[in-house]
């Protein structure tokens, strides 16, 4: 028997993308923004760990930490399948 793919219906799926300013002081609004995005998501604490890591990487090792720097986070969420989160820095 094989096994099925889990799709989410497209009212369940959701997306969301921010820019921020890139400073060490905008990692704690990255993390209160997808806890609020993931709300009542089980996974919503560890999202927000990883994707604030991913975001601090960006700041420390990339031209988004430059003076006037940013980088973006954007995330997709299926509602019981899956989230895809991804960071976006300056090069």
């Amino acid at each position: 028997m094989r096994d099925k793919a889990v799709v989410a219906p497209a009212d369940l799926v959701r997306t969301w993308r921010q820019d921020f300013p890139g400073r060490p002081d905008q990692l704690r609004h990255v993390r209160a923004a997808l806890t609020a995005f993931m709300d009542g998501c089980p996974a919503a604490g560890d999202l927000a760990l990883l994707v604030s890591e991913l975001c601090a990487n960006a700041v420390a090792h990339s031209g988004s930490g430059r003076p006037g720097g940013a980088f973006a986070v954007r995330v997709r969420h299926a509602h019981g399948d899956y989230v895809h989160a991804e960071v976006r820095d300056a090069s």
